[in-house]
């Protein structure tokens, strides 16, 4: 049982990684007179890591982390991560307004701000890998691999995250939008890898941060190739 006693609220990295999954694949549930912090993901690290972030403001977490297998053809074993803390996730809901607003701690350190946008990215960010279609020996993408990174959401709040990313040092390209099938409107970045890479921007995800890692070390820069 969750005591509310033990929910100390200080503005740390872990409250804004928190507020950052918040406002992709997490969601909180009212339940009458209690609260639940739910995170649904195909990444067993990223739902174990969120779950770390709760435990200084919450204190040990009773149960672990639901499996769920899909049984259709192609589907990927799924990790349901569920936190119990009613106080806590009040304070969140409020401090970002239902996802309607930012939340305003964030913008008093850089640290913070770094913080959300890593949990944000982690809900809604990819990291691609894919051969480069011509061969060039002086091409800057070792092996011919090309990468590349992004970030989405329906959340119209998505314009203040990308200036956000900006003050990270993260560049990013004009903003995508798109009418998905239910009807809302979908807001995407694409983003500089290189940028990625400068801004030491880290992912709790392994298979994105794998990625991130080998740009990193394959990467030629331009002055070693002339």
């Amino acid at each position: 049982m969750w005591n509310s006693r033990a929910c100390n609220i200080a503005y740390t990295p872990e409250l804004a990684y928190i507020c950052g999954v918040y406002f992709g694949d997490g969601s909180i549930q009212d339940l009458g007179s209690k609260c639940l912090f739910s995170l649904t993901t195909i990444d067993l690290d990223f739902a174990e890591y969120t779950r770390s972030c709760f435990e200084p403001f919450v204190g040990p977490l009773p149960g672990g982390i639901s499996e769920y297998q899909d049984q259709r053809k192609g589907r990927s074993k799924t990790y349901i991560m569920r936190v119990h803390a009613t106080e806590f996730c009040d304070f969140v809901q409020r401090a970002c307004d239902r996802k309607q607003k930012l939340p305003e701690f964030v913008f008093d350190h850089i640290s913070l701000k770094k913080s959300f946008v890593e949990g944000f990215f982690d809900s809604e960010g990819w990291v691609a890998k894919s051969r480069a279609k011509i061969s060039n020996p002086k091409s800057k993408y070792h092996n011919n691999f090309v990468y590349r990174a992004g970030v989405g959401c329906t959340n119209p709040l998505m314009i203040d995250i990308g200036k956000m990313m900006l003050e990270l040092g993260l560049q990013i390209n004009n903003l995508y939008t798109d009418v998905i099938p239910s009807g809302k409107t979908f807001y995407r970045y694409c983003l500089n890898m290189d940028s990625v890479v400068s801004s030491k921007l880290v992912s709790h995800i392994a298979r994105k941060q794998n990625r991130i890692n080998e740009y990193r070390a394959s990467y030629v820069s331009p002055e070693t190739t002339k």
